[in-house]
């Protein structure tokens, strides 16, 4: 339920604002990449960097709090399927590097 209802005025209840923060932080996370691959000067790209990471952190809290609470469930990935990706990406890492 996304709105309660308090003394005639709507609330937002925990699982709609903590999904707000992780998509906000999500979105953010995606511009200061963006914005450090395209930004030519020392300063910009080292507050870009800083600001990225710290929000990366934040992000990965949120998305824990949510895990721990189940409101953001997952699933172990099997073990098959891991060293597919792994081998898949050595794989295109070494085309390359020629």
């Amino acid at each position: 339920m996304p709105l309660i209802e308090e003394n005639g005025r709507p609330r937002l209840d925990d699982v709609c604002i903590i999904s707000d923060v992780l998509t906000t932080q999500k979105t953010l996370v995606k511009r200061y990449g963006n914005s450090l691959c395209e930004g030519s000067c020392d300063n910009f790209r080292t507050l870009c960097n800083t600001n990225m990471s710290e929000l990366a952190e934040d992000q990965f809290d949120a998305f824990m709090y949510m895990s721990d609470r189940d409101i953001y469930p997952t699933e172990p990935a099997q073990k098959q399927k891991l060293t597919e990706a792994k081998e898949k990406f050595e794989q295109k890492e070494q085309e390359m590097r020629g």
